[in-house]
């Protein structure tokens, strides 16, 4: 519906610039030619930010609704060879990282509408008790902003409709971080973690 009127205006605009032409070069009439071109100008700014983000809904909803639709790119990859977006959602990937997530964990990322981040683990196979294993978890790079986002009311939400568990995991925990991290996200002293970082996974 938006598109529709937005290109109403645009042809009412382009029949005004027309006539305002027709009736000369007067001073007024060149105030007015200007006032009218900005006026497209931006209306044309707005109609290309609205129809980009209509693509984007497209390609989000298809993605969400239609797994079967998914690439083998989007899903499974060996290892990802630069640092770049996984489709639809707000998370980078880390050059280097295997992908191969399970659908239900990739649809919740969908969901997300927190901060951006930069995925940096997804599966692996040295820990035969880790969801990583299954491709059911991510790890995500420390980022104050995505942990204050986890633990409001909006983030706490999202895990639970998605049925995900959040532990926030670097060696140890310094008072000072202890006590700026949300209460209700668990704190995880991981000895063997290569940086502190975010992981999300699956319920089971």
């Amino acid at each position: 519906m938006e598109t529709i009127k937005i290109k109403k205006v645009l042809r009412f605009l382009l029949i005004a610039i027309s006539v305002v032409f027709l009736l000369g070069g007067t001073s007024e009439n060149r105030i007015s030619r200007e006032a009218l071109c900005n006026e497209l100008n931006q209306i044309n700014i707005e109609y290309s930010n609205l129809r980009d983000s209509l693509n984007k809904y497209k390609e989000m909803v298809n993605l969400y609704y239609n797994p079967d639709s998914l690439s083998k790119y989007l899903i499974e990859r060996k290892v990802v060879k630069r640092v770049e977006r996984l489709r639809g959602t707000m998370f980078d990937v880390k050059r280097g990282v295997k992908l191969n997530m399970d659908i239900s964990l990739y649809r919740a990322l969908l969901e997300y509408e927190g901060p951006p981040g930069l995925i940096t683990s997804n599966q692996r196979f040295w820990n035969s008790y880790s969801m990583h294993l299954f491709g059911k978890a991510v790890d995500i790079r420390w980022n104050w902003n995505i942990i204050t986002y986890l633990g409001s009311k909006e983030g706490q939400e999202w895990l639970k409709r998605n049925k995900l568990k959040v532990y926030i995991e670097r060696h140890y925990f310094p008072s000072s971080i202890k006590k700026a991290i949300p209460d209700n996200l668990r704190k995880y002293p991981n000895r063997r973690a290569t940086a502190p970082h975010i992981h999300i996974q699956l319920w089971k």
